[in-house]
């Protein structure tokens, strides 16, 4: 004999089902209706099943990636998530097109604020997806995201200002693989295998009173012969910042 359910039941079970959020994702789903709900100016229209969450690497927010995929399976757009680490609220969803069709994530991260995995090895320049410093020295949490790799990875660069990431488009276009911070001299400084044969060093200098990166070092070493390239130093970022 088949047990009869009251139907008002049924009503109250399926809406208990539907309503109820369990885990990060449905947290960051929830979050993302609501910022769409109340500003219209919000970039958050939607959230997709995250392929990487990094939960670690920060002790203000939770960050994830997700992605686009066309019938080849070939990476078409790239989706930054970025949630408050306590409510689990959705402050920013941040994309971009992929430089190449080229899956290098790897779900891995590292924080030189924290201290996450920041000793970890450090295999043909990758350092991870995700990097968390102070990278323009105003004691706040910034960003590098990988966008590319060959010689090296290749990162976008993002800053904490009113609340928000903030891309920089000038080390966003000069900069190649990630830096050194030198907090006494406010300097950020790469070193990148070129080819077979160099080295590529490039040091940008912060100036507080321009607000604004230049590039002070420009040079490539041939590792054969000891001599030494240089490049125009004239590049700065005082009209490259969004």
């Amino acid at each position: 004999m088949k047990k009869f359910i009251p139907p008002i039941l049924i009503c109250l079970m399926l809406v208990s089902c539907h309503t109820k959020n369990t885990g990060l994702v449905a947290d960051m789903k929830e979050s993302a209706t609501i910022l769409a709900e109340n500003d219209s100016n919000n970039s958050v229209t939607s959230i997709r099943e995250p392929f990487c969450t990094y939960d670690k690497v920060s002790d203000t927010y939770i960050y994830s990636l997700s992605f686009d995929k066309d019938g080849n399976n070939v990476i078409t757009r790239v989706y930054l998530t970025i949630a408050d680490k306590v409510n689990k609220k959705i402050i920013q969803e941040i994309e971009w097109e992929p430089v190449s069709s080229m899956d290098f994530y790897n779900c891995e991260s590292r924080s030189y604020i924290n201290g996450y995995n920041k000793d970890a090895e450090v295999l043909d320049g990758m350092y991870g997806d995700i990097i968390i410093n102070d990278f323009n020295f105003d004691n706040k949490e910034d960003l590098a995201v990988a966008v590319d790799f060959g010689y090296t990875e290749f990162y976008n660069f993002y800053f904490q200002k009113n609340g928000k990431f903030v891309s920089n488009n000038f080390l966003n276009s000069y900069m190649r693989g990630l830096p050194k911070t030198d907090l006494k001299n406010k300097t950020l400084t790469t070193k990148v295998i070129v080819g077979v044969w160099g080295i590529e060093t490039q040091v940008f200098q912060f100036d507080n009173k321009e607000d604004t990166f230049k590039l002070i070092v420009n040079e490539v070493r041939d590792i054969n012969t000891g001599e030494i390239t240089t490049g125009p130093y004239s590049h700065d970022d005082s009209s490259d910042s969004e």
